[in-house]
């Protein structure tokens, strides 16, 4: 994943699953996370500044009374491109991918689409899936990345402190 530095500008982040979910985002882009990862902790710090590197953290009012730019967490995914399109979202001439295959969208309708395979276009032959078999096959849009995959381990490893796996609730 690839960020863009915001000159002047701060990130919002007064919960700490936000403080850790920007800290990993700016360390697995490589443009680095606060040297002090606890400062939320310790500090209270609620901002970390995402223009050039070395990056910085401290107070929203420190950051209001310097003029900085002030952004919440999911502006700044928006505006780095970052925001999860949904599938629902989807419209006529998207592009679909896995890990094995490309379609385009053809028709969308309440709860399914219409699509055709890259690989064979014969729009003669349209296809229809619906949404929740879509997110089964793990189809994501072309212009956005695939999902990172990491162990528990990986997860731990880049937060910082041990964490638990839990069955997400639906």
């Amino acid at each position: 994943m690839k960020l863009k530095p915001l000159p002047n500008t701060v990130v919002h982040v007064p919960t700490r699953e936000e403080w850790n979910e920007l800290c990993l985002m700016l360390h697995n882009s490589g443009m680095g996370a606060p040297r002090y990862l606890t400062s939320f902790i310790y500090h209270a710090f609620d901002c970390i500044s995402v223009n050039e590197y070395p990056r910085g953290a401290g107070h929203r009012e420190r950051y209001e009374r310097e003029g900085w730019k002030i952004i919440d967490l999911q502006t700044y995914k928006k505006e780095q491109g970052l925001m999860k399109k949904e599938l629902k979202d989807m419209k006529v001439d998207d592009i679909l991918v896995n890990e094995h295959k490309e379609y385009e969208v053809v028709e969308v309708f309440t709860n399914s689409f219409a699509y055709v395979d890259l690989d064979n276009p014969d729009y003669t032959s349209a296809s229809i899936m619906i949404f929740a078999q879509a997110s089964a096959l793990d189809l994501r849009f072309k212009d956005q990345p695939a999902p990172k995959k990491l162990t528990h381990e990986q997860i731990e490893e880049a937060l910082g402190y041990p964490v638990e796996i839990v069955e997400e609730q639906k």
